[in-house]
């Protein structure tokens, strides 16, 4: 999971010195729409996945699963078609471009995540850690590969980052489709078990909206407030200083499961390792502050490891890490 969002990190030089200011905004705005749109079409539905699917037997299981998926698949084909019908009013309206191939990528990278998302799911709810891995880091080995070889060497522009996108996402459908295929059956379709799953997913879903409402909503607001220019600018230096939000991730995955583990009264032993987590993520955001500069202009080659006209991104990058320091706390 940490590799997955730090593929976004390592593709930060290839964007900033190949796109300009609005076109690496026209990308911030289209990953955000995504983002947000992941949320609502899942609906809660995913979490009332794993609460019921685990404790079930075989034959409720595959009753659940098919329920779900089939709710998953009929929502996600009828958003697909709103966004073909309307995609050359959607791409200038939310992306700031008139193309309407966009908004037609965008419609197929979110059937794709929606539904693989959901054979991922399963493999996390049966326990299957290994090739929960590896698919993550194919996942993570398309991308990058697939932004080389559209955006480096055939110069696609956004087109090649979105196609690349839709690549990796058909590919991980289809590679994890038969886990799915094997455990649902037609037959076991339930207004009542798809009732029953609703009444507790749905809660789930306003909690959803305003976490991404809250995470995503600057890129929108900085568009209206300013120009695209000004977004892509920002999401540069918001992108490396998540830099920070990694380690935090890294770290709370391992730390979490042995908190859970530990007895209640060892509070003096959790208050030490709380100290030294603060003190390693105070050290690291100092180098931040100091270096982020001097990281930007890193030269390889003809190139730096920012654009030069991204390099005044770097105001806001100690900003966001202490944030992500306060997410940890």
């Amino acid at each position: 999971h940490v590799a997955a969002r730090g593929v976004t990190f390592l593709l930060l030089p290839i964007y900033t010195n190949l796109f300009s200011l609005s076109d690496y905004g026209i990308i911030s705005l289209v990953y955000t729409f995504l983002g947000f749109m992941n949320v609502i079409l899942h609906y809660g539905l995913d979490a009332s996945l794993l609460k019921h699917y685990v404790p079930a037997d075989i034959e409720e299981r595959k009753s659940i699963l098919t329920n779900a998926y089939a709710s998953f698949l009929l929502t996600t084909i009828v958003f697909l078609l709103f966004l073909v019908f309307f995609r050359s009013d959607i791409s200038g309206l939310l992306f700031g471009n008139p193309l309407p191939s966009i908004t037609l990528m965008v419609a197929g990278i979110l059937f794709f995540d929606v539904l693989w998302s959901m054979h991922v799911l399963l493999l996390r709810a049966e326990g299957k850690p290994v090739f929960y891995t590896v698919v993550s880091f194919i996942n993570v080995l398309l991308t990058l590969g697939l932004n080389i070889l559209f955006v480096i060497y055939l110069k696609l522009g956004i087109s090649g980052v979105l196609i690349s996108n839709l690549i990796t996402s058909g590919c991980i459908f289809f590679i994890t489709f038969p886990i799915i295929i094997k455990r649902i059956s037609i037959t076991t379709l339930s207004v009542k078990q798809w009732k029953r799953m609703m009444k507790f997913g749905l809660p789930f879903l306003p909690a959803g909206i305003f976490s991404m409402i809250l995470e995503l909503s600057d890129r929108y607001i900085l568009r209206y407030l300013t120009n695209i220019e000004t977004v892509g600018l920002y999401n540069a230096g918001y992108k490396l200083g998540m830099l920070m939000m990694l380690v935090v991730m890294g770290f709370n995955m391992a730390w979490q499961p042995y908190f859970l583990k530990k007895e209640k009264n060892e509070r003096e032993y959790i208050a030490n390792v709380t100290t030294y987590v603060l003190s390693v993520l105070g050290f690291l955001w100092i180098l931040i502050l100091i270096w982020t500069d001097t990281l930007v202009k890193l030269q390889f080659g003809d190139f730096t490891f920012f654009g030069n006209q991204y390099w005044a991104s770097t105001q806001i990058v100690s900003i966001i890490a202490l944030a992500y320091i306060f997410h940890a706390i």
